[in-house]
């Protein structure tokens, strides 16, 4: 019997030893660091929230192994959802044209047929249906998703500032901010190419020039290197117009907005790689 004990005792000790342990941190614990799925027109089909994961083994003596993963929730074209992980930077703009190639990737073929459906037959004026033999089942269409080339978007989508009559536009970085040095990065406003830089004070913005007479919903378009990372609709909403009242009194007007663009990308002072 001390045996057998001892022999159980040593097996405990070889199953503890090679326990790995896995967990995942994320960066941001004091908001949101979810990332936006979306196509090149606007319409948003799921999120992905980036993480830090960490393995460990129970041995210690080391560092643990650390790697970036981004956990996924797509909406189906049937609005059932699924959840995957990707070890790489997700999709941010997808082309139009590419939407089902994209979705067929991570939903099932049956929400693909559900959000598909074959165009009903009609009878020509002469003839009449021959219904279908009994028993008979629809074939699902199976799409190929093809080799898609994602690249990292450069701006978020989103606008933290918008001054139509001083012509400024602040737009938020994407998370984690992609590496422009040495780049050839173009912003176009409505097709209007801009100055655009990041202020030394707070690097998570890009800060442009607004044209003036700028009309909304205005479409922004962002290349790298010729390649689009960017093409999203901006509506404008948040836009503020300061012209001041001749017909008031300046006592009787409400304070100025205190809260400028961080920076005029119309003036040198603090330069512009891009458009010098």
């Amino acid at each position: 019997m001390p045996r057998l004990f001892r022999r159980r005792r040593a097996l405990f000790f070889v199953f503890t030893a090679i326990l790995v342990t896995v967990c995942r941190c994320s960066p941001d614990i004091f908001g949101s660091n979810a990332s936006p799925i979306m196509f090149a027109d606007g319409s948003r089909v799921g999120s992905c929230k980036f993480y830090t994961e960490y393995a460990d083994t129970a041995e210690g003596g080391g560092m643990p192994a650390s790697r970036s993963v981004w956990a996924c929730t797509l909406t189906c074209p049937d609005n059932s959802q699924v959840k995957f992980d990707l070890y790489s930077q997700p999709p941010f703009s997808i082309p139009v044209d590419e939407k089902t190639a994209f979705l067929s990737q991570y939903c099932s073929a049956e929400a693909m047929v559900k959000a598909e459906p074959s165009p009903t037959a009609t009878a020509a004026p002469t003839d009449t249906l021959t219904p279908a033999p009994e028993g008979a089942q629809e074939q699902p269409i199976i799409v190929q998703p093809p080799n898609l080339l994602i690249r990292q978007p450069l701006l978020s989508g989103d606008v933290t500032a918008c001054y139509t009559t001083e012509g400024f536009i602040n737009f938020t970085l994407f998370q984690p901010v992609l590496d422009i040095n040495g780049k050839d990065v173009a912003l176009s406003i409505n097709g209007t190419q801009v100055k655009c830089s990041i202020p030394a004070n707070n690097p998570s913005l890009y800060s442009c020039s607004l044209p003036a007479g700028t009309k909304f919903p205005a479409k922004i378009i962002v290349t790298v290197d010729g390649n689009e990372v960017n093409n999203f609709s901006f509506d404008g909403a948040t836009c503020v117009k300061t012209e001041p009242s001749k017909e008031s009194d300046p006592a009787t007007q409400p304070p100025a907005a205190t809260e400028p663009p961080t920076v005029d990308p119309n003036s040198n002072s603090n330069g512009n790689p891009y458009f010098p």
